[in-house]
């Protein structure tokens, strides 16, 4: 939800368009692209195992029948707040826990299929391998790319609602 406020001031709470959540991605790949890199060239190996740890209790969530969406989802923001926290800028994560809304992670990670829950697993290990090299320009590809993939896995989601929803309405009229 966004604060929005009216012609004469008043503030009211509204809903997220798919244009308010494409800014949201697009600053997010920014920042968290960022954020890889600077780890990358800080990162140790007590972080690298605890990354490593978090991948894989991810992969193990993606691999159960059915996927287990909640581990997957509590692994993979271990996952991003251990990179950014690495990254040793207070700014950054500042700036970062304004943008990162759970609830449209949540719904993203609803409704990948298998395929992209199992893509999301690997780019970690990209990840990682970039994070073993210290190589940020790499971290900072892998990670934009995996924000800007989920962010198209967030609006083909919305338009498969929306385009249900409407054929709810249809039926009902």
């Amino acid at each position: 939800m966004l604060i929005r406020k009216t012609e004469s001031q008043r503030s009211y709470v509204s809903d997220w368009s798919l244009d308010d959540v494409h800014d949201v991605f697009e600053l997010r790949a920014m920042l968290e692209g960022y954020a890889a890199r600077r780890a990358a060239e800080l990162m140790d190996d007590a972080v690298l195992k605890a990354l490593k740890m978090h991948n894989s209790g991810l992969g193990e969530a993606v691999s159960s029948d059915p996927p287990n969406v909640e581990e997957f989802l509590a692994r993979n923001r271990e996952f991003h707040a251990l990179i950014l926290r690495t990254a040793a800028s207070p700014r950054l994560e500042i700036l970062l826990q304004t943008l990162i809304e759970q609830p449209v992670i949540w719904r993203t990670a609803h409704h990948y299929e298998l395929s992209e829950l199992v893509r999301s697993h690997q780019e970690h290990d990209e990840l990682i391998a970039a994070f073993e090299r210290g190589d940020g320009p790499w971290a900072e590809a892998i990670m934009t790319g995996h924000i800007r993939r989920a962010f198209h896995a967030y609006s083909d989601a919305h338009r498969e609602m929306m385009a249900a929803e409407a054929d709810q309405n249809k039926k009902r009229a």
